[in-house]
């Protein structure tokens, strides 16, 4: 997996997403800082370490229970997470909030594509000749608590390594030649976003239909091959 990407400030702040592709294509993950930014590089260090690491060795110990119901990508993906979040809440936010971080983990074996997350991203799935299919709806407190023409600015609704616990969503699909994902930083999207047919999803396409939307909302947009 490979992504390319833009940023579009508007008129309000949202911190960009930092994003690691590993060069086998095998791992992507988009980590929006709320705090100081080098919490993403750490985050990263954390779950590609991981992922890896048990890619390479299905028998290492888990620090959680595995579970029976998913694959074993989905396990790692999983355990990778809840693996950030107490690492982030031990180190960082026991006594105070300090650091959080909006986070989608996607994992690639074959044509298996696992996805976690908390917050932002909202993930779509292109697939030539279909409209473009949500894969999760990361909504932010903007959308929830405020209504165009006056929309609040951007704030994350979940952010992970708050709490000892996390709460997060999982879920894996098969991918097919030529499918792409596409990633989106923004407190809602308008229809037309959707309904762009897959030959013109591209970062120039996509960004005009949100800019002339509302050219007051910032948000950030991800496109990757599979």
């Amino acid at each position: 997996m490979k992504i390319s990407s833009r940023s579009y400030r508007g008129k309000s702040f949202r911190p960009s997403p930092y994003t690691h592709c590993e060069d086998d294509g095998s791992l992507l993950l988009v980590v929006t800082p709320w705090g100081n930014s080098n919490v993403a590089e750490r985050a990263k260090d954390i779950v590609t370490d991981f992922i890896l690491s048990s890619r390479n060795d299905n028998e290492a110990t888990s620090p959680f229970q595995k579970m029976t119901c998913i694959t074993p990508l989905a396990n790692h993906v999983r355990v990778a997470m809840m693996l950030l979040n107490d690492t982030l809440y031990r180190e960082e936010n026991r006594e105070e909030y300090t650091e959080g971080v909006e986070i989608a983990i996607c994992a690639k074996n074959g044509n298996e594509i696992t996805i976690a997350q908390v917050g932002q991203p909202f993930i779509f799935l292109s697939r030539k000749g279909f409209p473009l299919v949500p894969l999760t709806l990361g909504t932010d407190l903007a959308a929830e608590l405020s209504a165009p023409p006056k929309i609040l600015s951007p704030l994350p609704h979940a952010l992970l390594g708050l709490y000892s616990t996390s709460n997060f969503s999982l879920q894996s699909f098969h991918w097919n030649p030529g499918d792409q994902l596409i990633f989106l930083t923004r407190s809602h999207f308008p229809m037309e976003f959707l309904s762009l047919p897959s030959g013109r999803r591209t970062l120039d396409e996509l960004s005009k239909v949100l800019s002339q939307d509302n050219s007051q909302i910032p948000f950030w947009l991800g496109i990757t091959h599979l």
